[in-house]
């Protein structure tokens, strides 16, 4: 495993000035060679490849050294990029070799992945590869789902046909944002069989002004689960423990979730916080196909509720788009008691068409891409 941290920028697509119209790819000689990074169609007035990648597809330029990557490895490679200022990260994939040396970065991504990390040139970045083997890009199908409007608006239909149950939709960033799709997503999914929750991206600052915020966008009924999403480097425990206490005051009898990862693992390490342990459960986030090696702040939660073992999954009806994946620490239905508000019979599973459904999994089999874009996993300054 390679790691490196340093200076990023941007290149390619068609609105790089930067590049000759004819400019090709160090290592990609045909847009066969690695298709879902590419326009459709050869923007006017260019020929080289470099300015036919697709901007909103998740691509990275690196100085490789070819005796370690050679250029079979590199069309087979996944790198992950990280903002070590917020945690967040993504998987994209190499494209191009790249930025000389004089400019003192240490990789080139695509506007997209800047865009989706919150990241501007000369911003600091983290880099893994290649990607690991623990860390998978998963096919398995969750009981629980969490998409933002990177997600798009997927086939809720689709999703409940494949086996999902539960969708934790981003609703609020801070005290200023609002995701546009949360509200047609979440009435699609309830309409479709899912069961759903909201969560709040949690910034550094005022956690109770935050959770007002969110309380008053999302309007919930009582006993509605709500997730304060944790991660966001700068937050303290502090924060995080004023948003719970706005949520208690709204009353209502809300159900508080705590998503984190590292964060909070490291804010509380080994002692035990009463107050969080009183008033909430776990989402953990810890991306591993071995249950084994998770962890997490015991002395506070006994045991874990959701977690969320995959950022790189692929759920059918989601298209162009890694979905996070989630299991819970029961089975289906204490699931559904858990995610659904208090008092609230779980929705039971409609029957599905086994003859609609085998269509479905072939066509998408036959459809699907070595790697989707990655208009996922979450905030606009952070996850999904």
């Amino acid at each position: 495993m390679t790691k490196l941290s340093g200076k990023v920028s941007w290149f390619g697509g068609p609105d790089d000035m930067g590049v000759a119209s004819d400019e090709p790819l160090a290592f990609i000689y045909d847009v066969s060679d690695q298709p879902s990074l590419f326009l459709d169609e050869q923007p006017p007035n260019t020929t080289g490849l470099a300015r036919r990648l697709d901007p909103e597809t998740f691509y990275i330029a690196m100085r490789w050294d070819y005796d370690e990557t050679s250029r079979d490895m590199l069309l087979d490679m996944r790198v992950k990029v990280r903002n070590p200022k917020t945690g967040k990260s993504c998987v994209a994939l190499p494209a191009d070799w790249g930025p000389h040396s004089d400019t003192d970065r240490i990789a080139d991504c695509s506007p997209a992945v800047l865009e989706y990390l919150d990241l501007v040139t000369d911003d600091e970045i983290e880099i893994s590869y290649p990607y690991q083997e623990d860390q998978p890009m998963s096919n398995e199908i969750p009981v629980c789902i969490d998409i933002s409007h990177w997600q798009d608006f997927p086939d809720m239909d689709e999703v409940y046909a494949s086996g999902v149950r539960g969708m934790i939709h981003k609703a609020t960033e801070g005290t200023t944002y609002v995701d546009p799709n949360r509200s047609k997503n979440c009435s699609n999914a309830l309409a479709a069989g899912l069961a759903i929750s909201t969560y709040m991206w949690i910034k550094p600052g005022d956690g109770a002004a935050q959770a007002e915020f969110y309380l008053a966008t999302i309007d919930p009924v009582p006993g509605e689960r709500v997730v304060i999403d944790y991660e966001e480097a700068g937050c303290t425990l502090t924060t995080l423990k004023n948003a719970v206490q706005a949520i208690l005051d709204y009353g209502n009898e809300l159900k508080i979730t705590v998503y984190s990862g590292h964060l909070l693992k490291e804010v509380l390490g080994d002692s035990h916080d009463s107050f969080l342990a009183q008033h909430t459960d776990l989402w953990l986030a810890q991306y591993t196909s071995d249950e084994s090696k998770i962890s997490w702040p015991e002395a506070t939660y006994p045991k874990w509720t959701l977690w969320q073992y995959s950022e790189t999954g692929e759920v059918p009806g989601i298209d162009d788009s890694y979905v996070d994946l989630n299991n819970y620490n029961g089975n289906d239905q204490e699931f559904l008691e858990w995610i659904n508000p208090t008092g609230v019979a779980p929705i039971l599973p409609k029957p599905v068409d086994p003859v609609k459904q085998q269509a479905r999994e072939t066509a998408r089999r036959t459809a699907k891409r070595v790697v989707r874009r990655m208009f996922k996993r979450g905030p606009d300054i952070g996850r999904s």
